[in-house]
């Protein structure tokens, strides 16, 4: 979902016709709000609030208006969070498999 989402917000940077961005819209609200949840489940403290802020931001059905910079700014804020997210769990992976052996 996180791969999904950072190939997404990262061709958002670009200019695309319209639909491109609405598409992205109804696609990041879903991922987000499934990270969201899947972090809260996890009992993780931050990320769920992160990701409901994106689910939030993104959200198709009331729709927040930025400028075009603005919204290449935000992409690429999430890219960031979704790239740390990314790392920190893959440590987490590999420190739970050494624990194991």
């Amino acid at each position: 979902m996180k791969y999904f989402l950072i190939i997404f917000l990262f061709f958002a940077i670009f200019d695309l016709p319209y639909w491109y961005y609405q598409i992205i819209r109804i696609f990041s609200t879903i991922g987000f709000a499934y990270l969201s949840y899947y972090d809260y489940k996890k009992q993780f403290n931050i990320t769920p609030w992160v990701y409901g802020i994106g689910a939030i931001i993104f959200n198709p059905i009331i729709p927040i208006y930025f400028g075009r910079d603005l919204w290449k700014i935000i992409d690429l804020i999430f890219i960031i969070v979704l790239l740390i997210t990314l790392i920190q769990d893959k440590k987490l992976s590999s420190n739970k498999t050494r624990l194991k052996d």
